[in-house]
This record gives C-alpha cells, structure tokens and sequence, in this order.
C-alpha cells in the first residue's frame, strides 16, 4: 500500500505538482504502523524481553511520518530545484553537448 501511494505521489511529483491525498494516506499508514510496532515494543520490554525489531520499525515509521508531515506543511514545490543542482544540471548538460 505504502509503495502504492509513493509511487503515485512520485508520478504527480515529476509531472511539477503535488499529490496531497497520496501524502496524506501515506502519512496515515505510517502512524498506523508505527502504533502497531510501538505498541508490540511496549508490551515486549513489560515482559524484559524487549522486541529490538519492533523498535526499530516504529523508530522507522516515525521518522517517515515526520517526513510526510514536513512534506505537507513545508515541503517544496514541485519543479523548484536548489540553486545548487540548478547549477550542477547546467554544467552536466554543458559538458555533454561540449558547448558553453
């Protein structure tokens, strides 16, 4: 599912607009999955066995539900390059037409 919508949400991306219900969903499915592994976590270190796995994966889905939320609210707008790679796509394409 989450491939799913990141593979929409890409699409929308490269055609220079946004897809904000794909984020949306995505950020959903990240909060639920970490829920989850948070709370199988949490009742594994109740018993002192502590499912280090399970961290792990709610570490990982918190991390991407903080991405998709500064995604959503900060994130940049689509065909808005930094003048770094602006810069770095122009000499790319200098050198390989051998023009200036």
């Amino acid at each position: 599912m989450l491939a799913l919508l990141s593979y929409v949400s890409l699409q929308y991306y490269r055609r220079g607009h946004l897809c904000k219900p794909a984020t949306t969903a995505s950020l959903a499915v990240a909060l639920s999955v970490g829920a989850v592994f948070w709370r199988r976590f949490s009742a594994a270190a109740a018993q002192l066995q502590g499912d280090h796995l399970a961290a792990a994966f709610a570490a990982l889905s918190a991390a991407m539900a903080a991405f998709y939320a500064w995604s959503l609210a900060l994130g940049p707008a689509p065909g808005k390059r930094p003048p770094a790679a602006v810069a770095a796509a122009a000499a790319k394409k200098t050198t390989a037409t051998g023009k200036e």
